[in-house]
C-alpha cells in the first residue's frame, strides 16, 4: 500500500524478493494545465509488474475487506500511502501490517518528517519499520535504520536517500519477521513529537530570524513548497544560499551586498544570507548573476 514516489523503491524491492499479490494506491489525480488524469507512479509500476491494483477512496468498504480476506496475505506493507488503515484490516494478515516511516520514531510522527528533521537542524534521521496499530505512527517498532544528515542536505536529497533506505529496511525487517528474529519495542509516548502537514505559508522567510534558521528553512522546504520572500511584490523562491555570520546594522531583509561572488547579500538577525539561486513567480529558476543582469535591484532595498 503506497502512493507517492517515496514508496517506489520499496515496491520494486519487494517485488524482486517476495510474492506481491496486490497493490493498493490512491486514485489518479488530475494534473497540469488541462487537468487530465495522470497515472500515479505506484499504479504504473504495479501494472508493469502485472500485479493487481486497487484504488479505493477509503478502506471501509466491505468489498475491499472481503477482497483482502480472500487474498490471505502473510503480511501487508504500507509506505507513504495516505489512507488510514482500519482495525479490521489490521487483523487480516497472517503476521500483521508493517509501515516504513521516514523518521526515528517516536520523533516526528506525521506527514512531513523529512522536512522537519532539516528544519530542526538534526544531525541524523532514518527509517522506522513498525507494526501498524489504530493510532498514527504509534505502533511497536521492529527496527530502526539511521543515516547522517549532511550539512548541505535538502529535503529533496534526504527524501531520495531515505526512500532507498526504506526499501532495504523493509527487506531486512521482513527477514526478521519470517525467522522470528525480532522483538517489538514500544514507543515512548513522552518523547513523541509531530511533523504536521506543510502549509505553503510556512515557507515564508522571516528575515528577523538567525542565518542558521533561514538556511535550514531554504534547505528544509526545497524543492516543495520552496522557501520564499517578496521582491517588488513578486514572490521570490530562494532555491539555494550560503550564510555568513557577522555584525549587521541594517534592518533584517535589507539587501546589503550586490558585488560579492557569493550571491545577493540580505541582512538577517546575526549575519548575511547570500542568495545564489532563485525563482520568481512564473519564471524559470536562475542563478543570482542572471537575476542581477535582468532585474533592477539595489542596495538598501527590502525583501519582505
Amino acid at each position: 500500500m503506497g502512493t507517492s514516489g517515496f514508496a517506489l523503491p520499496s515496491l520494486k524491492k519487494l517485488a524482486e524478493n517476495h510474492d506481491v499479490i496486490s497493490v493498493f494506491t490512491k486514485k489518479d489525480k488530475p494534473r497540469g494545465r488541462g487537468m487530465r488524469l495522470k497515472e500515479g507512479v505506484i499504479k504504473k509500476e504495479a501494472k508493469r509488474l502485472k500485479t493487481e491494483v486497487k484504488t479505493p477512496e477509503n478502506l471501509l468498504d466491505k468489498k475491499i475487506i472481503n477482497y483482502l480476506k480472500d487474498k490471505k496475505p502473510d503480511l501487508m506493507v504500507v509506505v507513504s500511502y495516505g489512507l488510514k488503515i482500519p482495525e479490521n484490516i489490521l487483523k487480516i494478515p497472517k503476521y500483521f501490517v508493517i509501515n516504513a516511516h521516514a523518521s526515528l520514531l517516536p520523533k516526528y510522527r506525521g506527514a512531513s518528517p523529512i522536512n522537519k528533521a532539516i528544519l530542526e537542524g538534526d544531525k541524523k534521521t532514518g527509517i522506522s519499520v513498525f507494526k501498524l496499530d489504530k493510532n498514527w505512527d504509534a505502533g511497536d517498532i521492529i527496527e530502526t535504520y539511521s543515516v547522517e544528515i549532511d550539512k548541505n542536505e535538502t529535503a529533496e536529497s534526504l527524501w531520495d536517500k531515505l526512500r532507498n533506505l526504506s526499501a532495504e529496511a523493509l527487506l531486512d525487517s521482513i527477514e526478521k519477521i519470517k525467522n522470528n528474529d525480532y522483538e517489538f519495542e514500544k514507543q515512548d509516548e513522552s518523547k513523541a513529537t509531530y511533523a504536521y502537514k506543510i502549509n505553503k505559508k510556512d515557507a515564508k522567510i522571516n528575515w528577523n530570524k538567525t542565518i542558521e534558521n533561514i538556511d535550514r528553512q531554504i534547505r528544509g522546504y526545497y524543492s516543495w513548497p520552496g522557501a520564499f520572500s517578496y521582491y517588488k511584490n513578486k514572490r521570490m523562491k530562494i532555491l539555494s544560499a550560503v550564510i555568513e555570520k557577522k555584525d549587521i546594522n541594517e534592518k533584517p531583509g535589507t539587501v546589503v551586498d550586490l558585488n560579492s561572488n557569493k550571491g545577493i547579500g540580505v541582512a538577517a538577525n546575526n549575519g548575511v544570507v547570500y542568495i545564489k539561486k532563485l525563482k520568481l513567480a512564473g519564471k524559470k529558476a536562475m542563478d543570482y548573476i542572471d537575476f542581477l543582469n535582468g532585474y533592477d535591484i539595489s542596495k538598501g532595498e527590502i525583501l519582505g
